[in-house]
């Protein structure tokens, strides 16, 4: 059988949960089935040493730093003429590469519109959706709720990453005709376990119990409210630390916070991690503060590692722990303070958690969920 050509388009490769799955797909797809190539808008991110090697990369855009003045003004033009002067035809045709089988857009906004553009009538096109539409400002990433619309219904497929989410597109955009199905995010499981063991340069758990979470420093996030609510749990007398692994813009924000509240001997801001998992495994309880997930990667991940999880109501969260290993509270501040006040003062619940988080991390998660995508993209 000849191999199918598939292009995968996203912005770059920064260290979000969307790109890790990214790269966890052309990592486990079969080289038998599939060529692949990556184009990335923008030559930036933290994981731009993890692409395998057999996968063609292009890059539309070269890093910015260091670029001499003629080169750094012709950056800004050709990132003016690809995200926002040219229709997307015309980025198309001027940059995205030909001749594929399959091209798929892996996330939301200026992917899928360049993607909208495809002149290539035999290729199937596929859109992936990581957010839930219902709790995220999705509008934002498009010029208009028509050129949106317009954009959806471009495409062969849309792929959502969680039934909620399927349901929040549906609700949000009932215009769109074009099918959307579920393919839940793979996750290796055995990667993860092996780099959770290269742990020597974590500390090592305290007499604290140690609260941990992960993701990127931003408003969905809503780490700010996390940490007024560890605050009252420290008043309340719980002998706990919390550790923060991630990076991004609201950092400074967060730090100050820190400060302010003389926290700093409680509360770690580690920054991005290549390998978030030994600071997981070193912890005993994860917390999912978010506004909005459209799948958790990082609870997900944290219950493949045998941490059970306190998390908000949001997209994908009955679907996880639907088979235990976690509680969910409703999406505000008192909701959240509450649950992890709950399990924090009740020993029997935190063990009974703890165990069947164990029984989680037992699961494999890689090999039926390539087989669903592969399965899609061999259509």
């Amino acid at each position: 059988m000849k191999a199918k050509r598939v292009l995968f388009v996203i912005d770059s490769l920064a260290g979000g949960g969307a790109e890790k799955v990214l790269l966890t797909v052309l990592h486990y797809l079969d080289r038998e089935k599939f060529d692949l190539t990556l184009c990335c808008l923008l030559r930036k991110g933290k994981f731009l040493g993890d692409i395998p090697f057999d996968v063609r990369t292009i890059f539309l855009l070269p890093e910015s730093r260091n670029l001499s003045s003629i080169s750094l003004l012709w950056y800004k033009i050709k990132y003016k003429l690809i995200y926002s002067w040219l229709p997307p035809r015309m980025v198309y045709r001027l940059f995205i590469p030909k001749g594929n089988d399959v091209e798929i857009s892996f996330l939301e906004g200026s992917p899928a519109r360049i993607l909208s553009g495809s002149t290539n009538r035999k290729a199937r096109r596929i859109t992936w959706v990581h957010i839930d539409f219902q709790n995220i400002l999705h509008t934002s990433l498009y010029k208009s709720v028509s050129e949106e619309i317009r954009i959806y219904n471009s495409f062969d497929t849309v792929v959502t990453v969680s039934d909620d989410a399927r349901k929040a597109f549906r609700n949000e955009l009932p215009e769109v005709k074009t099918p959307v199905v579920v393919c839940y995010n793979p996750v290796d499981n055995n990667e993860i376990i092996k780099k959770s063991l290269d742990n020597d340069d974590v500390p090592d758990k305290c007499q604290r119990i140690r609260m941990i979470s992960v993701g990127r420093l931003v408003h969905q996030k809503a780490f700010d409210r996390l940490l007024r609510i560890f605050k009252r749990l420290t008043e309340d007398g719980f002998a706990i630390e919390l550790w923060i692994v991630g990076e991004g813009s609201e950092r400074r924000k967060l730090q100050d916070y820190i400060d302010a509240q003389n926290l700093a001997g409680y509360v770690r801001l580690w920054g991005f991690k290549e390998n978030p998992y030994s600071y997981i495994k070193k912890s005993d309880l994860f917390v999912c503060s978010s506004i909005a997930e459209g799948f958790s990667t990082a609870a997900t991940e944290a219950l493949l590692l045998g941490i059970p999880v306190v998390t908000t109501r949001c997209a994908g969260m009955n679907e996880l722990l639907s088979s235990g290993g976690g509680i969910i509270t409703e999406n505000d501040e008192s909701s959240l303070y509450a649950g992890l006040k709950q399990v924090l003062s009740d020993n029997d619940l935190f063990e009974s958690l703890k165990k069947e988080a164990k029984a989680r991390g037992g699961e494999g998660y890689i090999k039926d969920k390539m087989a669903s995508i592969e399965s899609l993209l061999l259509k």
